[in-house]
């Protein structure tokens, strides 16, 4: 299974679609899809600010459908929502309010609705440093209304950026000597004083992951009634990759929400003592895939396999 297979699944090619942060390599390409293209900026800012970029090709910057920032997402969408379908690759780092982000896709999307999701893994990117992002950062920053990143996600990025290159790290070499920015005290105050006071935007990422923290974090907020996203599918990064994918589906039953995350959970760690007990390493040799439904029962706790049916129900 590839990549594209990996995100968009059997998503028919006329379900109404929402690509963000599309830029110069969308996934859903038209008019091959029925695609709404959501970014920061429209098309001429963005060719603009990547002017300079050699990773982006200018001319293949997609024209922006709806500008999602000042506004709300179901604002910026509303000639085309509700969907059947969002997808982003490599965007969910950069969002400053995880709470509130969970919350305008939830509400363009359809009840059965789906989201896929890119994500960087923390252990093969230049994140390598940084510590993965705790609950109490989400709540910390839907309490502060965050719509850009802080002075302390701003700052730890700067100070603790790692070259790592994917097959080093994925070998356990690290060339930890290359890192981080080095900042006087002067640049600090005023980097500080630009965010905090002048409410400057810095293209950082302010969420940071591995697969299992990202599980561990969505168990959290579901724990809190605070998102209607199950799991469908998991999929570990893969073995010389820096990422991991994730399907999910809209889903009002809270207990569903719940144990479906939990089921990953359960199943990423039996996958892990599996390969430490065997000496082998399953994640690295074929990108380990969680599918919800079917379970791989042995590994259920026995309270999780009484809702199995309900699952399947509202996941098949």
């Amino acid at each position: 299974m590839n990549r594209f297979q990996k995100l968009i699944g059997d998503t028919p090619r006329d379900a109404r679609s929402v690509e963000i942060g599309a830029l110069c390599r969308p996934l859903l390409k038209k008019p091959d899809f029925n695609v709404f293209y959501v970014d920061y900026a429209n098309r001429e800012f963005l060719v603009e600010r990547y002017k300079n970029d050699p990773n982006v090709v200018l001319n293949e910057i997609v024209e922006v459908d709806g500008i999602w920032g000042e506004q709300t997402l179901f604002e910026a969408t509303r000639e085309f929502n509700p969907v059947d379908f969002i997808v982003a690759s490599h965007v969910i780092e950069h969002v400053p309010n995880l709470i509130e982000w969970l919350k305008e896709l939830t509400s363009i999307l359809k009840e059965g609705g789906k989201l896929a999701l890119a994500i960087p893994d923390q252990r093969y990117t230049f994140d390598f440093l940084r510590r993965p992002t705790h609950i109490s950062d989400v709540l910390d920053s839907y309490f502060q209304k965050r719509r850009t990143p802080s002075a302390r996600e701003v700052f730890d990025h700067l100070m603790n950026f790692c070259h790592v290159h994917p097959a080093d790290a994925w070998a356990n070499r690290y060339p930890l000597q290359d890192t981080g920015e080095r900042l006087s005290w002067d640049q600090i105050q005023d980097l500080a004083h630009s965010i905090n006071h002048d409410h400057a935007y810095h293209d950082v990422h302010c969420l940071i992951f591995t697969p299992i923290s990202f599980v561990n974090l969505m168990i959290d907020l579901a724990k809190l009634q605070l998102h209607h996203f199950a799991c469908d599918q998991f999929f570990d990064s893969q073995y010389g990759d820096i990422e991991f994918i994730v399907q999910m589906k809209v889903v009002q039953d809270r207990e569903l929400v719940l144990s479906s995350w939990i089921l990953v959970r359960d199943q990423l760690i039996a996958q892990e003592k599996i390969a430490t007990s065997s000496g082998l390493n399953l994640r690295a040799e074929q990108g380990y895939l969680i599918k919800i439904v079917p379970l791989i029962k042995k590994y259920l706790p026995v309270p999780l396999k009484n809702i199995l049916k309900k699952i399947r129900k509202y996941l098949s």
